[in-house]
Parts: C-alpha cells; structure tokens; sequence
C-alpha cells in the first residue's frame, strides 16, 4: 500500500511535467520581439531600436556624433538574434556587432559591447521603452 505522503509526491511530479510539457519556454528571442529600446552608447550617441518579429531591427539616431541625428534605418542589413542568452545585433550587414546581455530583468536593461570593422570598441546599454 502506498502511503499518502507518496502518493503526494508522485502527484507533485505528475503536476511538474505537465508543467514542463504544456506551457512554452520563454526566451530572450521570444521577450524582445515587438518591443523599443534606448540604446545609449559609450560615445554619447542614443538610438531608439524597435526589434521585428523577423530578426531585422529599424533604429532612428536621436543623438548621433557622426551627424545623422533624425536619421531612421529599416532594411534587412540591420539584423538581431539571440545566442547563448545574449542578444547579438549586426549593423549594415556585420559593419559594427554588438553582444549585449541582461542586466536586470525587473528593470529592463541590458549591457555590452560593440565593435565595428574598423575595430572601434564601445559599450553600449539598452533601456526598455514603456
């Protein structure tokens, strides 16, 4: 006869794996598909990036050194995934890639680095957009 201390327990692992089985894992892919980010980068240049549901993203330079302030990027050379919980970005094609990871989950940041061909290194941090 099983005792019903057991039989608690095999129900709980009954619950898990239906659980496990019935409701999708999230992924980071998954969290920021649709969604706006600030992005502020080392040099002082802000960007707002709005992420498609296809993996190309459109930004629009709101503060930009190099003069393209109001400028709004939308094509398929701008380019996100993610890989190994981080979030990769590819401007133009691969000219500049970014690896950025979360920072904080309850305040929606997320942090890295970025190098371009001509190997220019910076830091660059994403702010979610309400």
């Amino acid at each position: 006869m099983v005792s019903k201390k057991n039989q608690l327990t095999n129900f709980l692992k009954i619950i898990q794996l239906i659980f496990i089985f019935t409701f999708p894992v999230i992924t980071l892919a998954d969290e920021i598909k649709g969604s706006g980010w600030l992005a502020t980068e080392e040099d002082g240049d802000k960007k707002i990036i709005l992420f498609e549901k296809d993996g190309s993203f459109t930004y629009l330079n709101v503060i930009s050194q190099s003069g393209n302030e109001g400028n709004v990027y939308s094509d398929n050379r701008d380019t996100w995934k993610e890989e190994n919980n981080n979030l990769i970005l590819s401007f133009t094609d691969g000219y500049k890639i970014c690896s950025l990871q979360t920072l904080n989950w309850s305040e929606e940041m997320m942090s890295g680095t970025c190098i371009n061909k001509k190997g220019l290194v910076e830091k660059m941090q994403l702010r979610f957009i309400r």
